[in-house]
């Protein structure tokens, strides 16, 4: 059994562990959280601390999941709470990996991950980098943590997750801003407001669902776009509106206002 320890466990914490305890007897979980340490655990199964001073194990894995800004406090942690050759899995956003591989032994590894928020259902994308020397054996085991939360990509350029923040890290709310637009241009069109709700949510989560089953047999968004659009016709008049105001352009501005502000912050 491998077990797992949490450093920080907000959401996206609870979201893994709950995914993991799904995998009965693979994965021991616990966590260091003051707040939660207090409150009791939010998920049922894990064991809280409020301090590494007070664990006495060594973990195989462990997860770091607190604020970027309070990461500094506990690297001087690790060492002393992991095993030989262990590894460290990182999900907190802007933090590189060489900011933590000079806390921990040159046996073991780091690697970086960019989880987003569906996790908390199940459906969530993480993208992942590792040293060039990680261990397939070390791959497949933070795969299959994140595969608890949804689908799991690699890149080899660190540098390009600066790109995946842009795009998945923060997509989330890209779309769910579009869906609030529809919302209550929908309400502004005379639709009662709890129905403009419903079908702007579920107009996406349809949109997505089969935009993600259409890509298995190789139809592409925008294909899937030309198959709504008819000549003349109502999806065209809207889409119409999109490119004279270059929609294009203003989500190619702002993700890239993301990509730039997240190597901002990696500095």
């Amino acid at each position: 059994m491998k077990k797992i320890l949490f450093f920080g466990f907000g959401n996206m914490g609870q979201a893994i562990a709950s995914g993991l305890l799904e995998k009965r007897g693979l994965y021991k979980i616990e966590a260091i959280d003051p707040y939660f340490y207090e409150q009791g655990s939010p998920v049922e199964g894990v064991t809280l601390y409020k301090d590494a001073k007070d664990i006495e194990q060594k973990f195989d894995m462990v997860i770091l999941a607190v604020k970027p800004q309070i990461a500094e406090k506990i690297y001087k942690d690790l060492a002393g709470i992991m095993k030989p050759e262990g590894v460290v899995l990182s999900i907190m956003a802007g933090v590189e990996r060489v900011s933590i591989s000079k806390h921990v032994s040159h046996a073991m590894h780091v690697v970086r991950a960019m989880p987003n928020t569906p996790a908390a259902i199940g459906m969530g994308v993480s993208v992942l980098v590792g040293d060039k020397n990680c261990p397939e054996a070390t791959k497949l085991f933070c795969e299959d943590v994140l595969q608890a939360v949804g689908k799991v990509f690699w890149v080899q350029d660190e540098a390009q997750m600066h790109a995946v923040t842009a795009v998945s890290g923060s997509g989330p709310a890209y779309f769910f801003a579009l869906m609030d637009y529809m919302i209550k241009a929908g309400k502004a069109l005379g639709l009662p407001e709890n129905l403009a709700r419903e079908l702007a949510c579920e107009t996406a989560r349809g949109a997505g669902g089969l935009a993600v089953k259409q890509m298995q047999c190789g139809k592409y968004p925008l294909q899937l776009k030309e198959e709504v659009t008819s000549k003349g016709g109502t999806t065209e008049a809207a889409l119409n509106i999109f490119n004279k105001n270059q929609f294009d352009r203003i989500v190619f501005d702002a993700l890239l206002h993301a990509r730039d502000r997240s190597e901002e912050l990696s500095l």
